[in-house]
């Protein structure tokens, strides 16, 4: 049997038929591709702690993706359990291998657990005005796509809510390493709101829209969501790119694009943590009172 497990957005979120499950388990992996609080040395040894010190073995993107044969394998006749940070099956990555694992003749039971997707109504917003949700790629020196600004439009033009989900890359190649034959990793990287909220504003600046959406418009950075550091700001896009990592602070981040059509109730909500008074102006603009 082959368990695709939610930890939730923290080690100690796990529920208890979701422990239960675990430590009758052979194997244990955990998905340090789609996403990861921390570190993996770090959550391995939070999730340890947690499972009374079970070995956990790294699932990287390398792993889940050309060597799935190591989780397929043994869940032939073994349980095999792959922990996934927040909600076992919001990755496409982890319904592959679902798949993968029917066609193989694999039983297969998925535990889910809260994601950031529905964590986010703790920030106020109202969960049914978010529209597509979108992932925003680290810039590069080759690479700048647009398309996630493309489909940030596309919500806002029918008055939705953008949820932002930021880029990380904990296990990549060196890629002139490995042109030398050479293989390395590079250092993980976390994208922060404010990185986010930068690209947004150069390709707004690089390309003209069919829409009001501008560097004016609010967003709400989610920092670290489910963690008792969590953290709330909002601010006009242009503002929080030009705010300094020291006041955004550690992964993992989200932010929250808003849409046109503010309610009474959110603008009251999101006043609670507008980064300055300029937001909270704008914010007043959609109250009642």
């Amino acid at each position: 049997m082959l368990y695709f497990i939610g930890t939730g957005l923290t080690p100690d979120s796990l529920s208890l038929r979701a422990l239960k499950i675990i430590k009758s388990c052979d194997t244990i992996f955990l998905d340090a591709y789609t996403s990861i609080l921390v570190s993996f040395e770090q959550m391995k040894e939070l999730l340890e702690e947690t499972l009374e010190n079970r070995e956990i073995q790294q699932a990287d993107r390398k792993l889940i993706e050309t060597e799935e044969y190591k989780i397929l394998d043994p869940a032939r006749d073994r349980n095999v359990a792959l922990l996934v940070v927040g909600d076992a099956m919001c990755a496409t990555t982890h319904s592959d291998l679902y798949l993968r694992a029917v066609k193989q003749g694999i039983q297969v039971k998925v535990i889910p657990n809260a994601s950031i997707i529905n964590s986010i109504a703790a920030s106020g917003v109202e969960i049914y005005k978010v529209g597509r949700t979108i992932s925003v790629p680290f810039f590069d020196e080759n690479i700048r796509p647009a398309s996630f600004v493309d489909k940030i439009v596309q919500n806002y033009n029918m008055g939705l809510h953008s949820l932002m989900l930021m880029d990380i890359k904990t296990k990549e190649m060196n890629i002139k390493a490995y042109i030398k034959g050479v293989e390395r990793y590079d250092p993980p990287r976390y994208m922060l709101s404010n990185l986010c909220a930068k690209q947004i504003v150069e390709v707004l600046n690089e390309k003209k829209f069919e829409s009001k959406f501008n560097i004016d418009s609010l967003a709400v950075a989610l920092m670290r969501v489910g963690t008792d550091a969590e953290k709330y700001l909002c601010a006009p896009i242009k503002t929080m790119a030009m705010l300094p990592d020291e006041i955004m602070g550690e992964p993992l981040h989200s932010v929250l694009v808003l849409g046109n059509d503010i309610s009474d109730m959110e603008a009251q909500m999101f006043n609670l943590f507008a980064y300055d008074d300029e937001t909270k102006q704008i914010l007043k603009n959609f109250m009642l009172d």
